[in-house]
């Protein structure tokens, strides 16, 4: 075993912190993961770093979150997404690959079985520059719950595999034993799971190309589950009749998605809640065509954009012609224009995208399974394309819209059933049109009823740029959707986007709907980046159309970073540190409402009086009936435009009228607590 050199000229060799990664990954330390960062800076600054070496055989490696070892990828790592090459050669970095190497023994780590430290310390070893004593530190395989979220794949032959954990994505691979013209739609295939304490699962398989069907799964609980296929060809011995067992484990990991579950309608049907029952606060990105348009990198670079500024959602359309024909690798979605037989290739790279976003964090609206290139397919088409897509995705975490922008229409009835036929534990919404200058939001009214309707979503839309009408039917449409019974969870799916526009689409705008929205009883807002003509005449789609010329102002990379962006993070954030779920509009406590529409004041308050918010889009002064609230009260200021809060001092007394004046010109939250 050799020793770290402590002197400089051996640090004076390339260092390069990849094969760190690998020692994370065996020590799962995030105290490992600081130091080796905090070294590498240290010698990076110190001059000490040099460019890498490219990689070649025998070579360990880590590039774009994937582990190599020998050549052979062995798993994943969190944390970057910066890939870089070479080969290891600091007295460091050797210390670790001997330690590892000498304690590998007959161990052969490959995709599926990345290994771990089954005991003792890495990294203590090597930073003491001494070797383990005999038996002190021994390797072992790991399991799925140390690759958080990566799908645990089944292959045909039956070789062991690593077990998944709750809710991590599982498939099984089926090769069918018939040939068929068309195996996208001439079979079906369907599965059934049993599991612990009586529970079942029945979900769809899919073609997936060639001979090859597959199922899918993210199992609710911890386990041994049963599963056991069902195909319309009997005579099919590849698909029909086919069972095995998975051994599921407890999620172990801390992604909020993994750790919480499947979303669901919380009991009081209010708002959306994670399986264990945790609140999902839903704060949403428009990204309609860039799983289609971005390449993998642009991909990864949009999902940590977001992510970092605390997004929770994306939303995203299937294929939708406006975008082009074929993704970025030139991938056609169909092999025809009926959308009769999809085309394997292109939905297995929109998967990973899918995948990818769940990883990072983020839950996915699938928007449009009724159109899913075009306007429209037939029916029985558009319902195929359903149970498909259900069957594909559903080990994600998504919600399914049959609808994109189109007024109310049957066929989105019939292909909302038809996905709900093919999961029972994913969430399924409506994305509808916006009816313009209209009192109530009839599109949403008329889906409202539908059982396989979850929760209702609604499109306050842009309106032409009349802000007047946006105003209005944030505030009242979803205060009337709010009160309907029987209660579903409201969320605003679209209004206006900023686009920096000259008269509307501005960040204000993005923003101020959003505050209008959650006091008026959604529980849930999706903004939106970027716009076109002639909504926006200089306009080319900034993000959500994903804008890949440097010149144009909404370049993609430039649009990620506008300020509305920003202030959806600080509409976040603020939520996050109260229990938002609590509130409920209380509109009538504000005494001095203007009769502009664009003026008017929105408040929503929790039942107990302990807590509530109003948005004020630009007043002077906001009057509220504080009788209502059970004992005295501390109040601040928030600025929705740069996230600062500012105090108000002494409490305020719980009798009569109480006359709060923002800080300055603009618009303003007031946040009101019960004083302790």
């Amino acid at each position: 075993m050799r020793m770290i050199d402590p002197n400089m000229d051996e640090f004076s060799e390339r260092f390069d912190w990849r094969y760190f990664a690998m020692v994370i990954q065996i020590l799962e330390t995030r105290t490992a993961a600081a130091l080796c960062g905090c070294l590498w800076l240290t010698l990076t600054l110190a001059g000490f770093a040099r460019e890498a070496s490219p990689p070649g055989v025998g070579h360990n490696a880590f590039e774009h979150n994937r582990l190599f070892a020998n050549g052979t990828e062995i798993g994943s790592w969190g944390g970057t997404q910066h890939g870089v090459s070479g080969y290891p050669r600091t007295g460091l970095n050797r210390t670790c690959n001997n330690i590892v190497q000498d304690s590998l023994g007959a161990l052969t780590p490959t995709p599926d079985r990345p290994l771990r430290a089954q005991k003792g310390d890495l990294a203590s070893y090597a930073y003491a520059g001494k070797s383990p004593d005999a038996g002190a530190f021994e390797l072992g395989f790991a399991e799925p719950s140390d690759q958080p979220g990566r799908p645990v794949r089944e292959d045909r032959e039956g070789t062991p595999l690593p077990r998944p954990q709750t809710y991590q994505p599982w498939e099984h691979a089926l090769t069918s034993t018939r040939n068929y013209d068309n195996p996208y739609a001439d079979v079906t295939l369907r599965v059934s799971y049993a599991g612990p304490g009586g529970r079942t699962l029945r979900a769809y398989g899919f073609w997936d190309g060639g001979h090859t069907f597959r199922i899918r799964c993210a199992f609710p609980v911890a386990g041994t589950w049963q599963w056991e296929t069902d195909c319309s060809d009997a005579a099919n011995t590849g698909l029909h009749r086919q069972h095995g067992t998975v051994d599921v484990l407890p999620y172990r990991g801390d992604s909020l998605l993994y750790r919480h579950g499947f979303l669901k309608v919380s009991d009081n049907r209010r708002y959306l809640v994670y399986a264990d029952g945790t609140p999902f606060l839903w704060v949403g990105d428009t990204a309609w065509a860039v799983p289609q348009r971005a390449t993998d990198e642009e991909w990864a670079a949009y999902l940590t954009d977001r992510t970092a500024k605390h997004f929770t959602l994306i939303q995203v359309a299937p294929a939708p012609e406006w975008a082009g024909e074929t993704d970025r690798q030139g991938q056609k979605p169909f092999n025809d224009k009926a959308c009769s037989q999809w085309n394997p290739s292109y939905w297995q790279s929109f998967e990973q995208k899918i995948q990818h976003a769940n990883e990072a964090g983020l839950v996915v609206l699938l928007v449009g399974l009724m159109e899913p290139v075009q306007r429209y397919p037939e029916a029985d088409k558009a319902c195929l394309f359903a149970r498909n897509i259900v069957a594909r995705l559903f080990g994600n975490f998504v919600i399914f819209s049959p609808s994109f922008d189109s007024e109310f229409m049957p066929l989105a009835n019939e292909v909302g059933r038809a996905a709900r036929e093919a999961t029972a534990v994913h969430l399924i919404t409506q994305h509808p049109g916006t009816p313009w200058n209209q009192p109530i939001p009839t599109f949403s009214a008329q889906y409202y009823d539908e059982d396989y309707l979850d929760f209702c979503g609604v499109q306050t839309g842009h309106n032409g740029g009349n802000r007047d009408w946006c105003a209005h039917h944030a505030i009242e449409w979803n205060l009337h959707l709010y009160r309907r019974q029987p209660h579903k969870p409201v969320i605003n799916l679209e209004a206006m986007y900023d686009a920096r526009g000259e008269n509307g689409w501005q960040a204000v705008d993005a923003r101020s709907l959003g505050w209008r929205s959650w006091l008026s009883g959604a529980s849930g807002y999706t903004y939106g980046a970027g716009d076109v003509p002639p909504k926006v005449p200089q306009g080319r789609g900034a993000v959500w159309k994903w804008v890949t010329d440097p010149e144009k102002y909404d370049y993609w990379k430039k649009s990620l970073q506008w300020e509305s962006a920003f202030q959806m993070q600080y509409l976040h954030d603020f939520l996050a540190a109260i229990e938002w779920w609590r509130l409920e509009p209380a509109h009538g406590l504000i005494r001095n409402q203007p009769e502009d529409v664009t003026r008017r004041m929105v408040l929503a308050k929790s039942a107990a009086g302990d807590l509530a918010v109003a948005y004020l889009p630009n007043n002077d002064a906001v009057e509220i009936d504080v009788y209502v609230f059970p004992a005295p009260l501390r109040a601040s200021w928030f600025n929705p435009v740069d996230g600062r809060y500012t105090s108000i001092t002494g409490p305020i007394e719980n009798r009569g009228t109480h006359r709060f004046t923002p800080p300055a010109k603009g618009d303003w939250v007031l946040l009101l607590q019960r004083d302790k």
